[in-house]
């Protein structure tokens, strides 16, 4: 009967019915062809339908034991699905945790190198005074400028910068999307901003610019600079700025711009 439960369940209870209605009719024809003083049903058809409830019995089992596999494998399927989700939160935790414990040093384009602390706070250095400290792009001995922490756990990671420098003038762009010339519209020139690593699964690159006063998306940084800027701040990056103008909007212009400045990483 393994050809029966890999039906559909629809088709399956239409089957049993059918085969419960079938050993019903027949039975009551049979019954009711029999003469009235007859003392037992003829062999033949007592064996007719008896056949036909132990078919529809067989029938009704095995609808009851296909229910029971396809509950149980839906059942391991979902838990299959929240143990994967449960595993890839977990590695997102895991790096997220070994990103906090990183010390990220930058090399700039002068030669001058910027060392990120995990605990916070920065250092800048001259580019003689980086080197004095083996800590220049072209030296594998930067790692002895944290002997002195003796934590084996912290990352460093090196960063040569790609030439982006702050402050930086820029527009957002996509201000026609969702809501967002709304939110340009009740924006004022001077508001605080931030401007975020807002990764999508088709533009991982995307990042958004926030109103801190509103709380609203005014728009996304343009792609181009957004490479830039995850390549010079790294994933997740957090980034301060404010609004320098709102264009548009006057002179029969319908959507409004905005034009901002990015000023320090948060």
């Amino acid at each position: 009967m393994t050809w029966f439960c890999k039906l559909k369940r629809k088709i399956r209870v239409i089957i049993t019915v059918a085969a419960w209605i079938l050993a019903v009719v027949v039975g009551g024809i049979i019954g009711s062809t029999l003469p009235e003083n007859v003392e037992s049903v003829p062999p033949l058809q007592a064996c007719i339908v008896l056949l036909l409830l132990t078919v529809a019995t067989v029938f009704t089992v095995f609808a009851v034991i296909a229910r029971r596999r396809e509950k149980k494998a839906a059942f391991d399927a979902l838990q299959a699905e929240k143990q994967k989700a449960a595993a890839a939160q977990a590695e997102a935790d895991m790096q997220r945790k070994m990103q906090d414990r990183r010390n990220i040093i930058t090399v700039m384009p002068d030669g001058s190198v910027v060392v990120s602390f995990h605990e916070g706070g920065k250092k800048v250095y001259t580019p003689d005074e980086a080197k004095s400290l083996n800590i220049e792009p072209s030296n594998d001995m930067w790692s002895d400028y944290y002997d002195e922490s003796d934590d084996e756990d912290i990352d460093i990671d090196v960063h040569i910068s790609s030439g982006v420098s702050l402050p930086l003038h820029t527009k957002a762009v996509g201000v026609t999307f969702d809501d967002r010339q709304a939110c340009i519209k009740a924006s004022n020139v001077g508001d605080a901003l931030t401007i975020k690593h807002a990764p999508l699964a088709k533009f991982p690159e995307a990042s958004i610019i926030v109103n801190d006063r509103t709380g609203k998306t005014l728009g996304s940084v343009k792609k181009e600079l957004a490479l830039q800027l995850l390549d010079e701040f790294g994933d997740h990056f957090v980034l301060r700025g404010s609004i320098t103008d709102i264009t548009g909007g006057a002179d029969g212009k319908q959507s409004v711009g905005c034009n901002i400045i990015i000023t320090e990483v948060a």
